[in-house]
């Protein structure tokens, strides 16, 4: 009897053994990804945190596969969603390329520029995660956009969305204002406009002679403002700022120009009050000084209003 409950004892054992075998395993999770209809939605609605949110998904490398290949409405939305996209920095010489490729249609080309501006932009406001960004990439896509900017058959719009690219990420490479000084020989005002509004005010030499040489008033205007708009204020001034002393460098030449583009009231005033700063005292040599003083006593002077009020706020009592 003894023998018999065993013998039944261990077939009960394997059984419920083998029963627990042949039950079904967990379902491997299967990951999908959004399709291009979620990312048109979503752009179609301005939905930034939504485009975000497949962009991450989806991912840099096959967000630019739709931007080169998809429907025009798709590649609008890829470009909308790459520019919020962790790793986007590192196609931007792709996207360049894309943008002066002559079968890409006029619109997608102005909304690829674009979307690198924006890209090159978040760089100076540290959104970028520069430490995995290969050595020679921003060396490469400063070479892409300066190629592209200096190439006078293309539609001004876009070269100054590669002008404007240019400049912000010269924060992660110091040729980037070497380049920017080449394209101040374009033949389009705007373009030459554009150059002079990017341009650091440490490129001296090169806005001196846009304010002294071009013929368009708004070019030598923005090249003025580009150089005077960071000095301070009478008492204001900070240890190590070198604005002052980088406008004390202009020739009496530039200089005279530069007194006539304040003066024209035929010019924007809000590019004019850019230039208010360089008339100050301490930011002209010796010989210049009585001249810009009593401009700056004139238009402190003067009916009341903001180029007043700036005029006076640099000491023009």
């Amino acid at each position: 009897m003894r023998t018999r409950l065993r013998i039944y004892s261990a077939l009960l054992v394997l059984s419920i053994a083998g029963r627990a075998y042949a039950l079904p395993g967990p379902r491997a999770a299967t990951v999908t990804r959004p399709s291009s209809d979620e990312l048109e939605r979503a752009f179609a609605r301005h939905d930034a945190v939504e485009l975000e949110r497949l962009g991450s998904r989806l991912g840099a490398v096959r967000l630019i596969a739709l931007a080169e290949r998809g429907t025009p409405v798709v590649r609008q939305a890829a470009l909308g969603a790459l520019e919020l996209t962790s790793g986007s920095l590192g196609f931007l010489p792709r996207l360049v390329a894309l943008a002066a490729a002559p079968d890409t249609d006029p619109a997608i080309a102005l909304a690829t520029m674009d979307t690198v501006r924006r890209i090159a932009e978040r760089v100076p406001r540290g959104e970028v995660d520069l430490d995995e960004l290969p050595g020679d990439l921003p060396r490469a896509a400063i070479d892409a956009l300066a190629t592209f900017a200096s190439r006078e058959e293309r539609p001004v719009a876009l070269r100054v969305h590669a002008v404007s690219a240019l400049a912000a990420l010269a924060s992660i490479e110091p040729n980037a204002a070497k380049k920017l000084a080449a394209l101040v020989t374009a033949r389009d005002p705007i373009m030459r406009r554009a150059v002079a509004d990017a341009l650091p005010s440490s490129s001296v030499p090169t806005l001196a002679k846009l304010i002294v040489e071009d013929g368009t008033a708004d070019v030598a205007l923005a090249a003025a403002g580009a150089l005077c708009r960071e000095i301070p204020p009478p008492g204001a001034e900070k240890k190590g700022d070198r604005s002052l002393a980088r406008a004390a460098e202009l020739a009496a030449g530039a200089r005279a120009r530069l007194r006539e583009l304040v003066k024209d009231a035929a010019l924007p005033e809000l590019d004019r009050l850019d230039v208010v700063p360089c008339l100050r005292r301490g930011a002209q040599r010796s010989e210049e000084q009585s001249a810009d003083q009593a401009l700056l006593v004139e238009l402190g002077r003067g009916p009341e209003g903001a180029m007043k009020k700036r005029a006076r706020s640099y000491g023009g009592r």
